[in-house]
């Protein structure tokens, strides 16, 4: 299937339930990070941190899906939680090597959202 961004065919897609289950998660992880690193990381690495949140999701939930539908959803989601500009930004961003504590945030944040999409259990 493929997606484009704003499709309400993500949600499709995801199921309903799991959908919602990651924009409440989503919202509830880029504030816990914007809280966690307001002195340790930039805007920009928050934005680009919390987009490996959503991707860790996506991933694990839809390992099927192209890279641009991937990315497709990445957007739909980050939107409207930290907006266009940034999320766009944030895609296209590749993280600093020298910058030790980013590539070891990203890693952990990424694999808990690849740990919530695994424990998610849809209401029956």
């Amino acid at each position: 299937m493929s997606v484009k961004s704003g499709d309400e065919g993500i949600k499709t897609m995801f199921g309903e339930d799991a959908f919602t289950h990651l924009l409440n998660r989503a919202c509830v992880t880029e504030k816990a990070l914007r809280e966690r690193f307001v002195n340790k990381l930039t805007r920009e690495e928050v934005d680009l941190t919390f987009l490996h949140y959503i991707y860790g999701f996506v991933a694990t939930h839809q390992p099927v899906l192209a890279p641009s539908d991937q990315i497709a959803v990445l957007r739909y989601v980050a939107d409207d939680i930290i907006s266009p500009m940034a999320a766009e930004a944030a895609i296209r961003r590749i993280p600093d090597a020298d910058h030790p504590i980013l590539l070891r945030v990203i890693r952990t944040v990424e694999s808990l959202g690849r740990r919530d999409a695994e424990t998610f259990q849809p209401n029956l």
